[in-house]
């Protein structure tokens, strides 16, 4: 007997057909290779590296990303989220440490599973137990854990892909954001539910159907890199955790495109990478020197006190009235394009085992 693990979580997801059809995402491939690594011992933590320890390559049999998006419009049922949590993790009793939040979730919310089965068994605890907490077994405790770790890694390298392949645009400060999540465990015939919450999904992403070929190989070659020293990496995640409500995700942003340079390249330096690599003629080069111009810019007044930027302001940018958060959203895009070029480095180059770019790599851009 095997043990399915869940965790349903809210999210700010939608498609660009507008369509609230499920998403299927299978990623078991990924997550054996993965647990091939030595990711217990990698320098970035996502969750809580100790726990995977534990966890071996064989005994994952299946690991899939299900994705109901966002309703936008049209006819719906009023309990279509209800249902679906319903659907997928079965009735949950009052006895559980879950509270009733996720039933006053709105129909328009978007919800994500991520859902592993694996082949261990494991003892859950019985009903008497559970509604006694100090009564639950160590040895549960401690799977509880591990599989919480398991989960939350997936999670951040589902993430990872889902953010670098659809740096979405959006609006800051409009939509309504809240924590919320359930875990769910079933061996034997038994189950198992508690409150996991989080608001780590509710960044808005659009996702684009005939790209999620896109997602999917994003997401492979990410997991080749796993153990590597993705640092910049969890720092643009930071910058795209719930939803933006003002400038300061900016400055994430900038210490993750700063982190894949090396300690002392001047800022200058950075600027005129991103040109060379990034751009493809004159005006888009012109264009892109005067977003990161005032971008590091923002970035100084916001550090050292001197400013606070709520996304509102109006900014002038390559002579034109801009609201201030249009440099989030320009970076955003820019910072994952960077993150992409970090990562295909390290696949193409097996001695490279960190995000980080060099004067070497503008040389060869240059001249090769």
């Amino acid at each position: 007997m095997s043990t399915k693990l869940q965790w349903i979580v809210p999210c700010y997801f939608d498609t660009d057909d507008s369509s609230d059809d499920e998403i299927i995402l299978d990623i078991t491939d990924d997550i054996k290779h993965i647990l091939t690594l030595n990711i217990s011992e990698k320098k970035v933590e996502y969750g809580f590296n100790y726990g995977l320890k534990t966890f071996v390559s064989d005994e994952v049999e299946k690991v899939l990303i299900k994705i109901l998006p966002k309703f936008r419009s049209g006819f719906v049922e009023t309990n279509r989220v209800q249902s679906y949590v319903f659907n997928n993790l079965g009735m949950i009793y009052s006895y559980f440490n879950v509270d009733n939040n996720y039933k006053n979730w709105h129909y328009s919310t978007g919800v994500v599973i991520i859902e592993t089965q694996l082949t261990r068994k494991t003892l859950i605890p019985s009903r008497d137990q559970i509604k006694n907490l100090n009564s639950i077994p160590y040895d549960f405790i401690q799977s509880y854990n591990q599989y919480k770790a398991l989960q939350k890694e997936i999670s951040f390298l589902f993430l990872s892909a889902l953010h670098l392949t659809f740096p979405t645009t959006s609006v800051m400060g409009l939509n309504s954001v809240f924590d919320g999540g359930i875990i769910h465990f079933k061996s034997k015939k038994r189950n198992f539910y508690e409150d996991l919450k989080t608001d780590v999904f509710m960044h808005h992403v659009l996702i684009t159907k005939s790209r999620i070929i896109n997602l999917k190989d994003n997401l492979s070659g990410i997991a080749k890199v796993w153990d590597c020293n993705l640092w910049s990496l969890k720092r643009y995640l930071i910058s795209v955790e719930s939803h933006v409500e003002d400038m300061d995700k900016l400055l994430d942003l900038v210490y993750a495109m700063e982190g894949l340079f090396e300690k002392n390249a001047s800022t200058d330096f950075m600027k005129l990478f991103c040109i060379i690599h990034l751009t493809q003629n004159k005006n888009d080069a012109k264009k892109m020197k005067g977003i990161l111009d005032a971008v590091f810019k923002i970035r100084n007044e916001i550090a050292h006190g001197g400013s606070h930027y709520r996304g509102y302001e109006y900014i002038k940018l390559n002579g034109k009235d801009v609201l201030s958060q249009d440099l989030y959203w320009e970076m955003k895009v820019i910072v994952s394009q960077l993150i992409i070029l970090g990562i295909n480095k390290i696949l193409n180059n097996k001695e490279v085992r960190n995000l980080n770019f060099k004067i070497d790599d503008l040389y060869d851009k240059i001249y090769t």
